[in-house]
């Protein structure tokens, strides 16, 4: 919204329809039933009591170190480790891996132009499929903007 209000050109990376196209193809069927269950996993009351350990704080201070460890062993806990880790995989491989290069082609136009600041989760950054990677390999310059109060 900053952005905008200051007159910068916002690009969306996906168009809102994507990911419901997407995960309503026979192709992404299995996904679909990954996604389903891994995030109907999160729907458990006690995980939101103030003081239940949960990734929700981690997550919002930008641990995801911690907030992976803590949704595998969770996850690990409620289905055994085999699903678990399946789930993550099947979801991963298409909403961060696959969605990262989507993106990635979506903004090359911008990218050529260059000073772009994208905006995406957290979860995007990471990983030889997140988009630092995938910047980089392709020859640009990331820069990482640390919040207020941040240590680098």
């Amino acid at each position: 919204m900053l952005g905008a209000l200051h007159g910068a050109t916002i690009l969306g990376l996906e168009d809102e329809s994507d990911l419901l196209k997407d995960l309503s193809s026979p192709r992404y069927e299995g996904v679909a039933e990954a996604m389903v269950l891994l995030y109907a996993s999160f729907l458990n009351p006690s995980l939101f009591k103030p003081d239940a350990p949960s990734m929700i704080p981690a997550y919002l201070s930008g641990e995801l170190a911690i907030w992976t460890v803590w949704e595998r062993a969770y996850l690990s806990d409620l289905h055994g480790k085999e699903v678990a880790l399946n789930l993550l995989d099947r979801s991963d491989s298409y909403l961060l891996a696959e969605r990262n290069h989507r993106f990635l082609a979506k903004a090359q136009d911008a990218l050529q132009i260059g000073e772009l600041f994208m905006a995406v989760g957290a979860a995007h950054l990471l990983g030889q499929e997140g988009l630092v990677t995938l910047l980089r390999n392709q020859g640009y310059n990331v820069t990482r903007v640390l919040l207020p109060g941040e240590v680098e």
